[in-house]
């Protein structure tokens, strides 16, 4: 059993409250939405990203989709051109 943080109700495990605040673990933003919230951010397009990278504009498309794994070095090469951590990027730092 699990309890609803708002309201306190007691729920079955993975049972959602009616208020919508149940306590359960809160999956990690997608590196496509960290990318895409970064951009916003510094004022940066996909195709300028590509460019500090050295890819095509399709290519970050289809990191950001999800429909292309990053490598390491990807990974390492889009932190440093969007100067956040790789941590940012996996979801688990604020920056």
């Amino acid at each position: 059993m699990k309890t609803c943080e708002k309201c306190g109700a007691n729920l079955d495990y993975g049972e959602r409250c009616e208020c919508e605040t149940f306590a359960m673990p809160q999956e990690l933003p997608t590196i496509g939405f960290a990318i895409e919230q970064r951009l916003k951010n510094i004022d940066m397009t996909r195709r300028e990203l590509a460019e500090a990278v050295g890819v095509y504009e399709h290519t970050i498309n289809e990191i950001m989709a999800g429909a292309m794994g990053v490598s390491p070095q990807m990974l390492i090469k889009l932190s440093k051109a969007l100067r956040v951590s790789i941590s940012y990027l996996n979801g688990r730092a604020s920056r």
